[in-house]
């Protein structure tokens, strides 16, 4: 590891990072100018929280999690390999205007140029605008009225005197994840609901797991809740949902 003075800053080169540590993990660093030691420590979250597929334990810049966690992060090509969806939150997490929480918009119709301007390969661009309408149908994104300022920037809520425009919003789903709760005794009646983690399972014959079921399978993976292995032919991954009692 090297630590070097660039233009006035302290920038430490070759460092390796643990790999447990998630993009977006905020780390202090403490060094003393008589001493030859660099000192790297995180703080603990009061509870780990869950943000889409990954569990942070540790405190982290949303911001930094919703860019370096879009789909296609854990791919090593220069053009990942996604689902049409995947292209769709790829290019919003990525070239979306972020907001302090996280969220993230973008204005819907310039969404396709975004996604060729990433690789989209251009025969699947009339696929875009499907796929976000699918995604909207599932609640993981939103479509919201907002406007555009003179550089064509969007903004949310919309502003005075700026266009109006259609904006496709895109907010991270942070939860707080609770300790494991005590054994409950016989009089105590049962919780009404639960989460079901994600899992894998078998199709009926003949059906095969569509493009965002083996997306969302690709995330599990890398947020360590399934089996580091594809898919198998004949089955699909159920994500992680709360079930009712």
């Amino acid at each position: 590891m090297l630590l070097r003075s660039i233009k006035g800053r302290w920038e430490l080169h070759g460092l390796e990072w643990p790999g447990g540590l998630l993009p977006g993990t905020l780390v202090t660093f403490r060094w003393r100018p008589s001493d030859n030691v660099i000192r790297a420590s995180t703080d603990l979250l009061p509870r780990p929280k869950r943000i889409d597929e990954l569990t942070y334990r540790h405190r982290y810049d949303i911001q930094v999690v919703v860019r370096e966690n879009a789909p296609g992060a854990d791919q090593d090509g220069a053009v990942p390999d996604l689902s049409d969806t995947g292209w769709v939150m790829r290019t919003l997490r990525k070239l979306g205007h972020l907001s302090p929480d996280g969220s993230a918009i973008l204005a819907e119709q310039a969404l396709v140029r975004n996604c060729l301007d990433l690789g989209l390969p251009r025969h699947r661009a009339d696929r875009i605008h499907p796929a976000v309408e699918y995604l909207i149908h599932e609640r993981r994104l939103g479509r919201v009225r907002g406007s555009l300022d003179r550089d064509g920037l969007p903004n949310y809520p919309p502003r005075p005197r700026e266009a109006r425009a259609a904006l496709l919003r895109y907010v991270p789903q942070v939860v707080s994840i609770a300790p494991q709760s005590q054994p409950q005794h016989e009089n105590q009646a049962p919780r009404r609901d639960h989460w079901v983690a994600g899992f894998v399972r078998r199709l009926p014959a003949g059906a095969q797991a569509t493009p965002e079921q083996v997306d969302a399978h690709r995330e599990a993976i890398r947020a360590a809740e399934v089996v580091d292995r594809p898919l198998p032919e004949g089955y699909t991954y159920v994500r992680r949902h709360r079930r009712a009692r």
